[in-house]
């Protein structure tokens, strides 16, 4: 993602087989954004640093299978604009959540035990991770679920604390930023879980991808002291 920038990283610690199989979903799930973007591109608004992530990536999203572009809606010619489509929707859900988790590692400076984050609810409005075309009528229930998502995020996260980068040189924030929200007591998802917290990440300065997190008060309270002192 960042092969085309002068910046450092974010380092966790993994073992060998879990980064090669992180490895391997890098690459699927790069491909998988890439491909959205190139409908961006469409439409001219892309930023020349995700231009020049597009370039740089160019061979991988070529040679990576499982990735393509397919039509949202079936049976109408002018609604059927492409959008971008993995096989497995479970690669993109797992790779950001294991990106979250990277994320709260490097603030803790520890593993996070008290997490489930396979179980973590997850969401995007920019991406139709079904795989098949939906019907008119699928397509309208799917967009409405979208839009009382992002409704009930806009309700609950009533400031976003913009989140850290790789340091000394930091990631381009068009590529890839993240921002966090607390969610004070009565803005609660679930009231009977006081230690919830939203990450949302954003890639390409395009797609957002938010992550409901159910932690311990520690961690909560960690993530609040570094995010601000950051």
């Amino acid at each position: 993602m960042f092969e085309a920038f002068d910046s450092d990283s974010i380092t966790v610690p993994s073992c060998n087989a879990h980064n090669t199989d992180k490895n391997l979903d890098d690459q699927a799930v790069i491909a998988f954004f890439m491909q959205g973007l190139y409908y961006v591109l469409a439409r001219g608004s892309v930023s020349p640093n995700s231009l020049r992530a597009m370039v740089a990536s160019f061979e991988k999203v070529a040679e990576t299978r499982g990735i393509d572009l397919r039509p949202l809606i079936e049976g109408h010619d002018d609604l059927s604009f492409p959008m971008s489509h993995i096989e497995s929707a479970q690669v993109i859900k797992a790779w950001i959540r294991q990106l979250t988790a990277a994320i709260c590692w490097s603030a803790v400076g520890n593993h996070v035990p008290d997490v489930d984050w396979a179980a973590a609810p997850l969401f995007s409005p920019n991406f139709h991770l079904g795989d098949d075309p939906r019907t008119l009528d699928e397509a309208a229930d799917e967009i409405q679920r979208v839009r009382w998502l992002i409704a009930s995020e806009s309700r609950a996260a009533v400031h976003w604390w913009r989140g850290w980068s790789a340091y000394p040189k930091a990631y381009p924030p068009d590529i890839y930023r993240f921002e966090l929200s607390f969610l004070p007591g009565r803005y609660l998802v679930d009231p009977n879980s006081r230690n919830q917290f939203l990450l949302r990440h954003w890639f390409y300065g395009e797609f957002s991808w938010s992550v409901l997190v159910d932690g311990s008060a520690d961690l909560k309270t960690s993530l609040q002291r570094f995010v601000r002192d950051s």
